[in-house]
């Protein structure tokens, strides 16, 4: 049947879609558990950091003493007998030993700002520190010994060992005496060499595991 006269073929109209209740409920419940999930998370971090308030938390270890709980004195008192005393590194080289004192090197623990990092520790970081904070509860937490170098005795002292360890190369010798009359030969040998940069490396590294 053709149109009528002066009828114009418009664009045609549709309602408005609108998303069904069944779709949004999945959504919902997953915004549901996110938001659960989040303020169980803080309450967890708020409960450890109230519990443990001016004491390190749970997992907190340096030089391998576990410090979870312990106080600031408690911490000093553990840390000293590990970390405060004066223990020499002992090196080979050459077939031989070689023990340096850290206090000789000019190697000094700060154990002070050790306890005051091990107390801080898990208290900063991603997300204000929450994720740090609840690590400790599943797994150790290291915190470095805080040290304090001399550098011209350290110096000093890796002159005096490199001293010690090089020598010098030896053509050999013939010596002869004319009363009695005897001959001695004494025997090359090969020169050493200390590579200065390696030695200062291995020291600081002995010097980090002991403490």
């Amino acid at each position: 049947m053709a149109p009528a006269p002066g009828y114009r073929h418009g664009p045609r109209m549709s309602a408005p879609r609108t998303s069904s209740p069944r779709r949004r409920q999945p959504l919902l419940v997953a915004v549901g558990l996110v938001v659960t999930v989040a303020f169980g998370a803080a309450a967890v971090v708020l409960g450890l950091r109230l519990a443990y308030a001016g004491q390190a938390l749970p997992g907190t270890r340096v030089a391998g003493v576990a410090l979870g709980g312990a106080s600031a004195a408690e911490a000093r008192k553990r840390l000293a007998p590990v970390v405060g005393a004066d223990v020499p590194v002992v090196l080979r080289a050459a077939g031989k030993m070689y023990r340096l004192r850290p206090a000789d090197a000019g190697y000094t623990v700060d154990l002070a700002a050790t306890v005051r990092a091990a107390l801080r520790a898990g208290r900063d970081g991603a997300l204000g520190g929450a994720v740090a904070t609840v690590t400790g509860v599943v797994r150790s937490r290291d915190v470095d010994v805080v040290t304090r170098v001399d550098r011209a005795a350290f110096d000093r002292a890796v002159t005096g060992l490199a001293g010690e360890i090089g020598r010098s190369p030896f053509d050999g010798e013939l010596r002869i005496t004319a009363d009695p009359v005897a001959v001695e030969v004494i025997p090359p040998r090969t020169g050493r060499a200390v590579d200065r940069a390696v030695l200062e490396r291995l020291l600081a590294t002995a010097f980090s595991r002991r403490t």
